[in-house]
């Protein structure tokens, strides 16, 4: 049996960060207008997660090229039947800044 870090190392690409980024960051979002309260909403959604939304959706736009498939990020470093993969090629990434 393999150890996890050689099949974290065999099945995560390396910018398989940016696909846990566009996911923590509007949640992280949400959560910080929840706790400034409704008066700060607007400005927590134009000045922080609507820039750094369309800022991972473009760096994951420019990673896609580089690596020869889908970029893939393994939560946990298990593999897909006992852990959860995060995956992504060019036809729902080319859509993720307008859904930004």
């Amino acid at each position: 049996m393999l150890s996890p870090t050689l099949t974290l190392d065999a099945a995560t690409t390396t910018s398989g960060f940016l696909l846990v980024l566009s996911i923590v960051v509007p949640v992280s979002g949400v959560l910080l207008a929840f706790v400034l309260g409704e008066r700060y909403v607007r400005l927590v959604a134009y000045t922080i997660v609507i820039p750094f939304g369309l800022a991972i959706a473009a760096a994951i736009l420019v990673a896609l090229p580089q690596n020869e498939g889908p970029l893939v990020y393994l939560l946990g470093g298990w593999q897909p039947p006992l852990g959860i993969s995060v995956r992504t090629d060019c036809r729902p990434s080319c859509w993720q800044p307008l859904q930004s």
